[in-house]
């Protein structure tokens, strides 16, 4: 398994225009898509035949979860969970609340939930405790990335990381800016002028 987490440190990233707007890359597409690599393969290993449900958060995780589907070697179903807790902001206002309840049955099933970003750790914990009260065996916790806010403690530590990331704004990889740019292929900093 390669559950070895990479650690992102600020510095001066590269400079990029997408779309007409300038970001730093924080993370290269091709780091990405090796570390998608790297975290279905290690979602494979430790589900062994259990034929889990990969469950992605709404609406971030809908990029990670199409490509981590696509590269797992092992038979698994797919559903969603609609969660709010950032509105039209870059920082979460309230407690999260379940927006669209599951898209797939988990009674019984083992479950890896997968998040784009994980930063206090709440809606995670709260995405958990309703898949346990809804019946699944047991919930995992996928990440692309892992932000650290000082003085503030994760709630619930997800079992896989792709990044741990700065506290910086991140954009891209399922991670929107005012609901653009999510389909952006590298992880990054808006440029601010």
């Amino acid at each position: 398994m390669t559950t070895r987490t990479r650690i992102i440190v600020s510095r001066q990233w590269p400079i990029v225009t997408y779309k007409g707007v300038e970001f730093q890359v924080m993370i290269s597409e091709g780091e990405v898509q090796a570390r998608l690599h790297e975290l279905a393969s290690d979602i494979s290993t430790l589900s062994g035949d259990t034929q889990p449900v990969i469950m992605g958060v709404l609406n971030g995780a809908v990029y990670i979860v199409a490509d981590l589907s696509r590269l797992l070697s092992i038979t698994h179903l797919l559903g969603f969970i609609g969660v709010s807790s950032y509105g039209d902001s870059t920082t979460a206002q309230h407690e999260p609340q379940i927006t669209n309840d599951l898209s797939c049955p988990v009674v019984g099933k083992d479950v890896w939930l997968v998040e784009d970003i994980v930063e206090t750790g709440s809606t995670v914990a709260d995405v958990k405790r309703h898949l346990l009260q809804q019946g699944a065996k047991s919930v995992k916790v996928c990440c692309l990335l892992r932000k650290i806010i000082d003085g503030k403690p994760c709630l619930v530590q997800p079992d896989l990381v792709g990044f741990v990331v700065p506290h910086e704004f991140v954009v891209g990889c399922g991670l929107d800016h005012q609901k653009f740019y999510r389909e952006m292929p590298f992880v990054g900093v808006p440029v601010e002028h």
